[in-house]
C-alpha cells in the first residue's frame, strides 16, 4: 500500500490543503497525484460550504412550490422557540403539500392540524419526504386517538 499525497492550494478561499489518498502500489499513487493536482481545486471547507447551500437552495425551492400547492388551507398556530416555528411551518407545508392529492377526510386533516408542536415536526421530518403513507401513518400514530382515516 502507498499514499498519494498532494498539496494544493484551494481556488475559492486560497488556503493550501493537503489530499491524501492510500493506493494499491506507487503507480497508482503517482498516477492519482497526477489526476488529483488536475482535477482537485477545492479544499474540503469550501466544498461543503457549496453542497450546504446547494441542499438549502433546493429546499428552499421545494418549500415555496409546497407552499403554493397548500395556498389557502389554514393551519394551526406552531408551539414553540421561533426558529422552531421557522422550520417546523416549512416542514408541514412540504408533507401537507404531498399529501392534499391524496385528498382524505376532514377528521384526518383535523388531526394534522392538531399537531401543533414544532419540536414534533422538527424530529420526524426524515419521514416528513417519504411519501403520503409514510406521513399520515406517523400523523395518525402521533395522535392518541387511533384511526384508519388516512388520505392515501
Amino acid at each position: 500500500m502507498e499514499k498519494a499525497s498532494i498539496t494544493i492550494i484551494c481556488a475559492v478561499c486560497g488556503q493550501e490543503f493537503r489530499h491524501t489518498r492510500t493506493c494499491y502500489n506507487r503507480d497508482d499513487a503517482t498516477r492519482y497525484e497526477d489526476w488529483a493536482r488536475d482535477n482537485i481545486t477545492v479544499c474540503p471547507a469550501c466544498y461543503g460550504k457549496a453542497m450546504r447551500a446547494k441542499d438549502r437552495a433546493k429546499l428552499d425551492a421545494q418549500t415555496a412550490e409546497a407552499r403554493k400547492v397548500i395556498e389557502g388551507m389554514e393551519f394551526s398556530d406552531l408551539i414553540g422557540t421561533e426558529k422552531q416555528i421557522a422550520l417546523a411551518s416549512d416542514i408541514r407545508a412540504r408533507a401537507a403539500a404531498i399529501l392534499k392529492p391524496c385528498g382524505g377526510n376532514a377528521k384526518f386533516w383535523e388531526r394534522f392540524n392538531n399537531i401543533t408542536d414544532a419540536k414534533w415536526w422538527i424530529e420526524h421530518r426524515e419521514y416528513m419526504s417519504m411519501g403520503p403513507r409514510t406521513i399520515a401513518r406517523y400523523i395518525i400514530t402521533w395522535i392518541p386517538e387511533r384511526s384508519p382515516d388516512t388520505p392515501c
